[in-house]
């Protein structure tokens, strides 16, 4: 097991990342679509997280906007999307973004940690 750094929320936490060899992916994505040249074209982070759950027979992500701050016209919202990984053991993982004025934006900027530590993982959509 591989011990990394994850940047959530101006904060450092340590965590332990699944070592690749213990947890395959079932099957991974190949999408060669591109609309410049040399860049795969694969949607939203939510979309490429969703679709890594699916490929390999998880549950789908969880986003839940966990906080709001700020005046009625000036709202800061903040996601965690929460991904449950089944392989020979279950494990869980929740990401928390950091705070965006859409909740869109919220909720892609927590898919992306969620993304990155699978890819850390070794859970990757092939380009």
């Amino acid at each position: 097991m591989e011990r990394v750094l994850q940047r959530l929320r101006g904060e450092y936490r340590s965590e332990t990342v699944p070592d690749p060899n213990t947890f395959q992916p079932l099957c991974t994505v190949n999408d060669g679509n591109s609309k410049v040249k040399g860049t795969p074209n694969q949607g939203s982070t939510k979309s490429q997280l969703y679709e890594i759950c699916a490929v390999n027979h998880w549950k789908a992500p969880l986003f839940e906007c966990c906080n709001e701050e700020g005046p009625d016209h000036h709202k800061l919202f903040t996601f965690k999307v929460i991904v449950e990984i089944r392989g020979s053991r279950k494990v869980i993982i929740e990401c928390m973004g950091n705070p965006h004025s859409k909740k869109k934006a919220a909720a892609e900027n927590a898919a992306e940690g969620a993304l990155w530590f699978l890819n850390q993982a070794g859970y990757k959509l092939k380009h």
